[in-house]
């Protein structure tokens, strides 16, 4: 077996993996995941915007949150989630109420990506021991839980590296008297490629019931991170010429939702389908972890498959 990448072995992984991508039911498994989104998300945005809030005010984490929805989904939709957040603030006066609706948040907020994890899991070809019992669930929502922190750190990283970016441009365009607006839109592209990255390498690495080498992690993340970034200008095209949320009435913001949803969880499909190809075919591991086991579908699979694709 050959270790070594080539780049001319990139076309053949791309056709295997839209193999397996297709064969895994990658449709089927997106529109699952965006159900439970559905649900999920005033309470995985909330948990986002409170770890935010420690460092800053909960207004400019949801005035950024806001800006990307209506940069991907328009600003109707950025509007509807904005109302949703502020009808679903936790009432701290209330000590019992508070409780219950913390723990709702908390459930609702890691049951997307307990779904996710499932997905991921079965494109993986391994499933949780029948014994796993009550502590792997509970290490399950801790582990959605900790992506939710990641969530929210990624999100002042951006923040943060967004304004850095604002002010070199600035400082260019008043040093050279120039405009340097190519500078701020490709600093933007790669600062967007780099969040989307380690967001999705947090995911591979931590969601699974595997273990995994970190380079087949990155080398996955990565393609993810380019195709989701490509797809994400198309989208935002498609729905400026497009205007679907007319034709929906007043449910268009929740379709919109549910078609972005969809399509992010295609993207991560594939690179998951991706990392798969890659690890075997270039000599590396999925194993399950200490909880899991292959499938019965693995242990039938022949063990010389991804290291003869043409």
């Amino acid at each position: 077996m050959d270790n070594k990448f080539k780049l001319k072995d990139l076309p053949s992984l791309l056709k295997w993996t839209y193999k397996e991508w297709m064969a895994d039911d990658a449709f089927g498994k997106a529109a699952a995941v965006a159900y439970y989104a559905v649900f999920a998300m005033p309470g995985f945005l909330i948990m986002v915007i409170f770890i935010a809030g420690f460092f800053i005010s909960e207004e400019s984490a949801t005035g950024a949150i806001t800006e990307q929805v209506s940069e991907m989904m328009g600003e109707k939709t950025a509007n509807n989630i904005e109302s949703i957040l502020s009808k679903s603030q936790i009432d701290e006066q209330k000590f019992g109420a508070a409780a219950i609706s913390v723990i709702s948040l908390i459930f609702g907020a890691t049951g997307v990506f307990f779904q996710l994890q499932k997905s991921l899991n079965n494109i993986w070809e391994v499933q949780k021991k029948p014994n796993s019992g009550i502590k792997q669930m509970l290490l399950d929502r801790i582990a959605s839980m900790g992506i939710i922190i990641v969530v929210g750190f990624l999100l002042l990283l951006s923040l943060s590296l967004s304004a850095m970016i604002s002010v070199l441009a600035n400082w260019l365009s008043e040093t050279f008297s120039t405009n340097m607006m190519i500078i701020t839109v490709l600093g933007e592209f790669l600062l967007s490629l780099f969040i989307v990255t380690l967001l999705f390498a947090a995911i591979f690495k931590v969601l699974p019931d595997v273990i995994i080498h970190w380079k087949s992690v990155w080398i996955g993340a990565l393609i993810t991170a380019l195709l989701f970034s490509l797809g994400k200008w198309l989208i935002a095209y498609y729905l400026s010429e497009t205007n679907p949320e007319s034709s929906f009435g007043a449910s268009g913001a929740l379709i919109l939702i549910l078609l972005w949803v969809s399509y992010s969880c295609l993207i991560l499909f594939f690179g998951a389908e991706f990392t798969q190809v890659f690890t075997y075919k270039y000599g590396y591991e999925i194993r399950p972890s200490e909880y899991a086991e292959y499938t019965p579908e693995y242990i039938l699979k022949h063990t010389d498959e991804y290291q003869t694709i043409d």
